[in-house]
């Protein structure tokens, strides 16, 4: 719950996702007389209707949860696994058992819902719910995945195709602010100025000869593209680009080059948006996901409770299904075998990594999950790498 809460507001995954207003059509724009679009709630939504789902969703996923898995449960025709017809038994099993609670007058915290919220609500618990089932992992990863890669791709086009036009107009204005510049000598000297295409902004007019850039006019830029990082950081661009400059004088637009490398990196500072509801659904369910296996990113002592709490609960079940006479038995569940806390550095590989990677990439603001993630995962390595150290001490022996 507190993982979730934390995600959802700190890490801005709610106001991200309710800003689409995906899950509540009814406010979402409303075309109007003339084609103006007018919204029935103000601009500034936090997400709380998707806030509340998650949270919901977070604090029912496991209700009655027997500690069995749902290859168990169907294994052995479990009255579960025959209501569900065997798809995500748990998961829908948790949404199900608890919606029965909350029909109770007194535990109906959502009978004050309009219908239309309510079922709306209903529907993005179920799925959000059931999304937590590892079956349905790698879809919801590499879904969201594709997303960001799709994202990225735009933006990186966007980008290029600002940094061509910002880079255009740097080229006329540093002509113009060279012929502005000769002019004005031309003035001094009283040389004549011949025919030819004329700028204006000299004492008289003054043929635009084609000068390759030497360096930016800054407060020329300025008036053009006021947004433009090199703008304010003028000094900083010339320097970065002294070292091409020194091997390479006759490359004139060494400097133009490092500008426009500049002008991309700034209009691809854009943070990912979700741009559908399919998008929106998948990035609530990465919320959950993580917030599922939040003991991950608890600090170390925290965490390493957790993972022997669930290496007893499988060894558990793989007792009952050695007494069941089920083989073989579930992997990790095998009392004879390495279990949970002696594998840990492959799952955070496969795992773990990736999915807290890529919740990172599309909520930055959950950076700080990410780097306790990392941080446990470290320690499993160390902790491997001594096992392993000590293994090898003992067959020398």
């Amino acid at each position: 719950m507190h993982m979730t809460h934390a995600t959802m507001l700190i890490g801005g995954a709610g106001k991200m996702v309710g800003a689409g207003r995906w899950f509540q059509p009814w406010l979402q724009p409303q075309e109007g007389e003339g084609g103006s679009t007018s919204l029935n709630v103000s601009q500034d939504d936090d997400g709380a209707f998707e806030t509340l789902a998650t949270l919901l969703a977070a604090a029912i996923h496991d209700f009655e949860h027997v500690g069995l898995s749902n290859d168990f449960l169907v294994k052995t025709d479990n009255e579960r696994a025959i209501r569900y017809n065997d798809r995500s038994v748990n998961e829908n099993h948790h949404v199900a058992a608890a919606y029965a609670v909350m029909r109770r007058p007194e535990c109906n915290f959502l009978d004050s819902l309009p219908r239309q919220e309510y079922k709306a609500l209903r529907e993005l618990v179920i799925e959000l719910v059931v999304g937590t089932d590892m079956a349905q992992h790698k879809q919801v990863v590499d879904g969201l995945k594709d997303a960001l890669n799709k994202h990225t791709t735009k933006a990186e086009k966007l980008a290029r195709a600002q940094a061509v036009r910002e880079m255009e107009a740097w080229r006329e204005v540093d002509k113009q602010a060279q012929a502005l510049k000769r002019a004005q000598e031309t003035d001094t000297t009283n040389d004549d100025v011949t025919s030819g295409e004329k700028i204006e902004g000299g004492a008289e007019e003054v043929e635009a000869d084609e000068v390759p850039p030497t360096e930016p006019p800054e407060l020329v830029l300025q008036r053009v593209s006021p947004g433009l990082p090199y703008n304010n950081t003028a000094d900083n661009m010339i320097n970065a680009d002294q070292t091409t400059k020194a091997t390479d004088t006759a490359n004139t637009g060494s400097l133009e080059r490092t500008s426009s490398k500049v002008v991309m990196e700034h209009h691809l500072c854009g943070p990912y948006q979700v741009a559908n509801k399919d998008e929106a659904k998948l990035m609530l369910k990465m919320v959950l996901k993580c917030a599922d296996v939040g003991h991950l990113a608890l600090p170390w002592t925290s965490h390493l409770a957790w993972v022997e709490r669930l290496e007893a609960e499988f060894f558990s079940q793989g007792d009952l299904e050695k007494s069941l006479g089920i083989t073989p038995v579930s992997f990790l569940m095998d009392r004879a075998k390495p279990g949970v806390t002696k594998t840990q550095v492959g799952f955070f590989d496969f795992v773990v990594l990736p999915l807290f990677r890529s919740l990172a990439q599309a909520l930055p603001g959950t950076t700080l999950i990410l780097n306790q993630v990392k941080a446990n995962y470290t320690n499993w390595v160390t902790l491997d790498a001594a096992a392993k150290k000590t293994a090898a001490l003992n067959e020398a022996e």
